[in-house]
């Protein structure tokens, strides 16, 4: 027989997340319908918008025309229609999608912070993530940030989680007899982790390179002895077939439409080619260390655009690479120097469709009176929790590691920091918890594991 919960008790589980999801829900239409009132969908939003359109219309997933398109991942313009079909097209509609995306984001950050550090430090991290501009400013615009940000998130904490899953031999008392829902709900987070990695990549290309990580956790898992080597081969091999069965049907595809495997979508060689020339070292002072493409640059979402062009530029970057080996230690540390500006020019942003508001003005004055405080009091979390922390930690080490190292390979601004920005949140609270466990006689200060909701 199942237990049955109070109301008072789900209320105690659960209310200080509600209130978090109610708080950052109201920032956020409060955003979109103030600051971004009147918004157009410009550039690679546009395009995403206009992907959706002809998906609904024509049913071709193609930027021009009838031509079928492998230009862009696929996975946002399918939520797009999807919401257009249902509510009309009207593209505030995906903005107030992106409301409960982005609230969903806070409410991960709470749960994330809560096993980690209990209830009050995650209400305090959940709270800055609802109030934190890092984290609603790309949810009244539509590019991928926000929807790659929650699956970010999401393929964290439920490797977090699947790091203290025990065994199901251990869960179940012998000659018990098991049925086929107990088995799924073990496996959920095992479940939940794939299906995460599988959206990432199928919202960014680049979001491929999460297989590496998920690798890395594997082998450092019997190193740090959370896992034995059998089990953790055995959850990460299920967690990459599950992704790669969802990430399959779309590549397949592809293949029919160019005849050759792509994985998600070209731009890779387009990204390189804009990352690696001579206007990025002495160009405009303005754009060094930023994406600047030469002047003879191809669009990858150029109707003409083949895989042949892709690979050209690509080889073009490599050369200039290669030719200018001195230089590129300059370029690494713009890199990384521009990934932490607190913010950097987006274009197409509500704040840069309407530089006049009020409501922008001031959204510009906050950004950098949030961003330092958050920048230290996350370095100073990192530091502080480390002894204590770092098995528990060691997925949100590797993401970060993973995104910060991807930006200074290829280039980096505001946005592509923006992924990790929940997890510099839960840092910051990692720096809250060890000023309140340092001052406090409880049990809870003495943890080395967290303790695990059920």
């Amino acid at each position: 027989m199942m237990k049955r919960i109070s109301s008072s008790t789900m209320r105690r589980r659960h209310g200080l997340a509600i209130g978090v999801f109610v708080l950052a829900v109201v920032v956020r239409l409060a955003y979109n319908l103030v600051n971004a009132h009147g918004y157009v969908a410009t550039y690679d939003a546009g395009i995403y918008e206009h992907i959706a359109r002809n998906l609904i219309d024509n049913h071709c997933y193609c930027v021009h025309g009838q031509f079928a398109s492998v230009s862009r991942a696929p996975l946002w313009p399918w939520i797009i229609a999807a919401l257009y079909v249902v509510g009309g097209k009207d593209p505030l509609l995906p903005r107030l999608f992106y409301c409960a995306l982005g609230a969903g984001t806070c409410l991960l950050i709470y749960y994330f912070a809560r096993d980690l550090f209990g209830r009050r430090i995650a209400a305090v991290c959940g709270c800055l993530a609802a109030l934190y501009t890092g984290l609603f400013l790309y949810d009244g615009w539509l590019y991928t940030e926000s929807l790659y940000t929650f699956c970010l998130l999401g393929f964290t904490y439920a490797l977090f989680r699947v790091q203290y899953v025990k065994n199901f031999s251990q869960t179940v008392e012998r000659h018990e007899q098991v049925d086929m829902l107990k088995r799924v709900l073990h496996m959920r987070w095992l479940m939940a982790a794939g299906c995460f990695l599988a959206a990432a990549i199928l919202t960014r290309p680049n979001g491929s390179g999460l297989f590496a990580v998920l690798g890395l956790w594997m082998l450092l898992l019997p190193i740090l002895k959370l896992q034995s080597w059998r089990v953790s081969l055995r959850r990460t091999v299920l967690i990459a077939l599950l992704a790669f069965l969802l990430v399959i049907p779309w590549t397949y595809r592809n293949y029919l439409v160019t005849q050759q495997l792509v994985l998600v979508a070209t731009g890779m060689g387009e990204v390189l080619d804009g990352a690696y020339n001579d206007k990025v070292l002495i160009g405009d002072p303005n754009q060094r260390g930023f994406w600047t493409p030469p002047d003879d640059s191809r669009i990858h979402d150029e109707i003409n655009y083949t895989l042949a062009d892709d690979k050209q530029q690509t080889a073009r970057a490599l050369d200039w690479m290669w030719t200018h080996l001195a230089e590129l230690p300059t370029i690494f540390c713009l890199h990384f120097i521009n990934m932490w500006k607190p913010y950097t020019y987006s274009h197409g942003l509500p704040l840069e469709q309407f530089p006049a508001r009020l409501s922008s003005k001031i959204l510009l004055i906050l950004i950098p009176i949030q961003t330092w405080p958050t920048y230290l009091l996350a370095a100073v979390g990192l530091f502080l929790t480390w002894r204590r922390y770092k098995k528990p930690l060691l997925m949100l080490y590797l993401v970060l590691g993973f995104t910060i190292l991807q930006n200074v390979i290829f280039y980096s601004t505001m946005r592509f920091r923006f992924p990790i920005e929940p997890l510099l949140i839960i840092c910051a609270g990692g720096f809250v918890a060890h000023i309140f466990h340092s001052s406090s006689s409880r049990l809870q200060c003495r943890r080395t594991v967290p303790r695990l909701p059920a």
